[in-house]
């Protein structure tokens, strides 16, 4: 499938009828910058699928969650902190310390 027919499938998905542009598309393919959340749910809704099949998209949800800048704040995000080490079984390790400067 041609980057110009995966444009047209997007933009057939799109609501707001744009899509992605075939430069978009072959730059999500060939650089190692992650795809925002909206290209990759253009592209599972262009093709019947849930956009997280992309482990780029679960990687960006589990991100905005533990963002404490997000909707849910400082709060929501040192939950969903605790719940990841709850699941992984990981333990709490403290901070590291700033670098101690030797004295002249």
């Amino acid at each position: 499938m041609s980057y110009r027919e995966i444009s047209a499938a997007t933009v057939r998905a799109d609501p707001t009828g744009k899509g992605l542009s075939p430069t978009r598309i072959a730059q999500l393919l060939k650089t190692g910058d992650p795809p925002a959340p909206r290209a990759l749910e253009l592209l599972a809704k262009a093709f019947g699928m849930h956009p997280n099949v992309f482990i780029e998209y679960q990687l960006a949800q589990a991100r905005t969650m533990l963002d404490e800048r997000g909707p849910g704040g400082l709060e929501e995000a040192a939950w969903v902190l605790e719940a990841f080490r709850t699941v992984l079984n990981v333990q709490a390790t403290p901070a590291p310390r700033s670098p101690r400067r030797l004295a002249v």
